[in-house]
């Protein structure tokens, strides 16, 4: 196993979804990506995974859609944020559909939030 961790393996359930799979830190998120690898998630999407531990590959893309928001959040009405990516080899690449503000750049996969660990 790496010496650093760069995402966790998820078994079980969490929050209705099948985590049969690896999370990760998104670093345009903020948040935790998880890519079902075991077992399909309710919507039926799979990804495969290459092994690497150090510099994962997981595919196809993983596509995050949020919204639109209803009327009362936030100021957000409307809005559909997006979180499009390819995770190769330990890298990042961000996709021009993106909301956030890393669109476009490919970024190594950041270490794990003490949190996580």
């Amino acid at each position: 196993m790496s010496a650093v961790r760069k995402f966790l393996r998820r078994t079980g359930t969490v929050e209705g979804y099948t985590a049969g799979g690896y999370s990760h830190w998104c670093p345009a998120y903020e948040g935790m990506h998880a890519f079902a690898v075991y077992a399909p998630q309710r919507n039926g999407a799979q990804w495969l995974f290459d092994g690497n531990v150090d510099s994962p590959t997981f595919s196809p893309s993983k596509n995050i859609r949020v919204g639109p928001y209803p009327d009362d959040d936030e100021g957000k009405k409307g809005r559909t944020d997006v979180c499009h990516y390819f995770l190769r080899a330990g890298q990042i690449q961000f996709l021009g559909d993106c909301t956030h503000a890393m669109a476009g750049q490919t970024v190594p996969l950041p270490e794990l939030p003490a949190r996580y660990r």
